[in-house]
């Protein structure tokens, strides 16, 4: 099997307490962010692409912040960059991509290991349609956080 040139990850929904029902499953979501990360960084020396409700809520606790900022320097310091998407439940203003230091695929194509990747973010169904009319021609990948067929 060859080497992923990217891992593309979504709806990790980071959060200590994502299941209400079951208060004694904490921080789950964080572990297996964990995991996702050392799979970059240790196994497979690859960038890592979030496509969007990477938080559970815009307005997260400092504990996923900082837990969030600690995994994004994990991945810069082995020089693997780390893309981004709004969700709609992580859209910010500023988005939270932009506050970690990811690079947004929303603003132009991103070349990684020769894969042309563009994004765009959670929109409204009117908005949505002038977003993919946008597109650069050359993407080979286009990460998307919404219903596409409403377009």
């Amino acid at each position: 099997m060859s080497k992923p040139r990217f891992y593309a990850v979504g709806d990790t929904h980071l959060k200590e307490h994502i299941w209400k029902g079951r208060l004694g499953i904490v921080n789950d979501t964080l572990l297996s962010y964990t995991q996702i990360i050392n799979y970059c960084c240790l196994k497979d020396n690859v960038p890592l692409v979030l496509m969007g409700d990477v938080l559970d809520s815009p307005r997260p606790t400092s504990k996923i912040v900082d837990f969030l900022l600690d995994c994004t320097k994990a991945m810069k310091d082995r020089g693997l960059p780390v893309y981004w998407i709004d969700g709609n439940h992580d859209r910010a203003i500023p988005s939270w991509g932009d506050v970690i230091g990811a690079t947004r695929l929303t603003d132009h194509p991103a070349l990684i290991n020769e894969v042309s990747v563009s994004g765009i973010d959670n929109r409204s169904s009117t908005e949505l349609e002038s977003a993919l009319s946008k597109v650069h021609s050359d993407t080979d990948v286009l990460v998307c956080h919404q219903l596409l067929e409403l377009a």
